[in-house]
This record gives structure tokens, sequence and C-alpha cells, in this order.
């Protein structure tokens, strides 16, 4: 099992770290299949190391989108389990499109997501010419300040799912870097022979290192410089 790194463009930044715990965390799962997808979420909730940890709820689309200031992007990290597909995924009101956002993430204060979803964060071998696009292009792109997206470039499976979270969760309370924890967690409970559970991650170099004790600063709404993909094959 080999990881990957994509760099779009790459560049040297000098970037403030700063050191601090983690505040606050929600977790959110679709109704429209809460036997499988609540679990997940309920295990992100139980295992996290925050001071301020709300959910699982049920999620609905305004609170990823045009609302996102005020539930999402109200936390330092989020996670969200439901079915996907390439740039979205489905709640039980409907979906969110990660190419078609009406306000960014990370612009209130959220850091760190999770999209425990099949498909949904695409990679170069599925999207060569354009995997960035819905991250850091569109004028209603993803990274609006935030750090890192953490998802899956293939199915993911229902079946080890709460472990993986669960030691994704064990991994960052431990100090352990919030990027690299996803895919040693996958490794370590993930089904990722064969077609599942490929993980993925986008973020900025300089985020890299980020721990919920010493993470960089903000990276700027409009950077699309020193962009990374990451992920398994």
């Amino acid at each position: 099992m080999k990881r990957f790194l994509i760099v779009l463009i790459a560049i040297s930044l000098v970037v403030p770290v700063f050191s601090a715990s983690v505040n606050s965390a929600i977790s959110y799962y679709s109704s429209a299949d809460t036997y499988n997808c609540k679990p997940p979420a309920q295990a992100f909730r139980n295992n996290i190391s925050a001071n301020n940890n709300a959910g699982p709820y049920v999620g609905y689309v305004n609170r990823f989108t045009t609302s996102n200031d005020s539930y999402w992007d109200a936390r330092d990290m989020g996670f969200v389990c439901a079915h996907g597909n390439r740039w979205l995924f489905a709640l039980s009101n409907g979906t969110v499109y990660l190419d078609n956002l009406t306000d960014g993430w990370g612009d209130n204060n959220l850091e760190w997501t999770i999209l425990y979803s099949c498909l949904v964060v695409a990679s170069p071998l599925e999207r060569p010419n354009d995997w960035w696009q819905p991250w850091i292009i569109e004028s209603t792109d993803v990274f609006d300040r935030l750090h890192i997206v953490n998802g899956f470039r293939t199915s993911a499976l229902v079946s080890p799912a709460v472990n993986v979270t669960t030691n994704y969760c064990s991994r960052v309370n431990n100090g352990n870097y919030v990027l690299d924890s996803w895919f040693d967690a996958i490794y370590a409970y993930g089904q990722y022979w064969g077609p599942y559970d490929q993980g993925t991650s986008m973020y900025y170099g300089t985020c890299e290192y980020d721990t919920f004790n010493s993470f960089a600063s903000d990276p700027s709404e409009t950077q699309t410089s020193d962009f990374h993909c990451y992920y398994m094959d």
C-alpha cells in the first residue's frame, strides 16, 4: 500500500505556529441512513478530546452551506458521516455540493474536517486535471481559511467505520498530526485492500503538521498556492 503526495503549487512560506488546545468539536450524520451513519458520528463525539464537544446531530444542508458559520464552522473540528460521491454528500433534506458552496469553511472558526463518505475527496487518480477545483479555485470554494479536509477517494466501508474513527480520535488526542493520523487509523482498522477505504486529504502545506496543541495560523481565504493532495493507492 502506497501513499502519494501531489502539490498544486509549492512556495516557501514562514507561517506562525500557535500553541493552544482544541476548544470545540461537532459531529453530524445523515438521518437518511441512521443505522449506518450515526455510529461513527457517535464514536467521534464520544472519543474526541475537546473542551466543548457537541453532537451527534442530524445533518441538514443549510448547516454546511448558507448557515454554516453558526453550526459547522462554529467549531474547531467537524465530523460528518453520510453517503457521498465525487465532491458531494447526501443528507436527509438534500445534498451538499462541495463545488458550489454559498459560503466556504474556515472563515469563522473551523480548522479541520472529516468527511466520512464514499468517494467525496477525489484524488488526481479520479480527477487528474482538476482535483483541486472545488477546494480552492471556485468563487464558492471550500477552503476559506480551512486547514485540512480528510476523507476518501473510494467507497468507505461501514463495518470498520467506528473503529477507524475511534482510533483516529485516540491518535489526535495523543498529540499526533491531524493529517497523518487519518491514514494511520485507516491502516490500523480500515479494509483498504482492493477498491475500498482509500483515504485522501486536502490541505495547505503550512498546516501539514497541525496537532491539537500546536497548529499553523489560518491560510488566506483566497490562497491558491502551496495546496496539496495526499492519498492512498
